[in-house]
């Protein structure tokens, strides 16, 4: 999934069939999550393990953004976001007319949101990452959750088709 926060925005990449679209022309009530995983954290007992963590959920009405120069502003501030040294003509081919038909963007205005973090001192006894494959011990820093925290504002969300065989 990409995500990206831009003046009060959330842009995220989904595909453009499948669940999110179905279930946004039944019903616009949507939410929204995002978590960052921190550190893991041992205890003496199993009851006390733990992990640091940050998350937000947005709550809002969900739109499909009909606007095509309004879909393709907000696929290429994705684009910018993960491949900041690509420029569109430069690098690569901007977006094309029929890639953009492949694709879905939503918008969600934001009506409410929470959120939460956990973080402990940097020096918490045995704290480690976890990389999915091993594991790694921390190195007396930290990284520290980071969120943007969006009130009032609203999400568009980018989706894409799965390509047809």
């Amino acid at each position: 999934m990409h995500t990206m926060i831009l003046n009060k925005a959330r842009l995220i990449g989904r595909a453009s069939l499948g669940r999110t679209r179905s279930n946004l022309e039944m019903n616009d009530a949507v939410c929204f999550n995002v978590s960052e995983m921190g550190r893991l954290l041992p205890a003496d007992t199993a009851l006390e393990f733990s992990v640091e963590y940050a998350s937000v959920t947005v709550f809002g009405k969900g739109a499909i953004v009909q606007d095509r120069a309004e879909a393709v502003r907000a696929l290429q501030l994705l684009l910018d976001r993960y491949f900041p040294r690509h420029q569109p003509g430069r690098d690569y081919r901007p977006i094309t007319d029929d890639e953009l038909d492949l694709t879905s963007v939503y918008r969600i205005a934001i009506e409410e949101w929470s959120g939460k973090r956990k973080e402990v001192e940097p020096d918490f006894p045995g704290a480690f990452h976890y990389d999915g494959g091993g594991l790694r011990v921390a190195e007396g820093s930290r990284d520290r959750a980071r969120s943007n925290r969006a009130a009032g504002g609203e999400v568009a969300i980018s989706s894409r088709a799965p390509s047809r065989k």
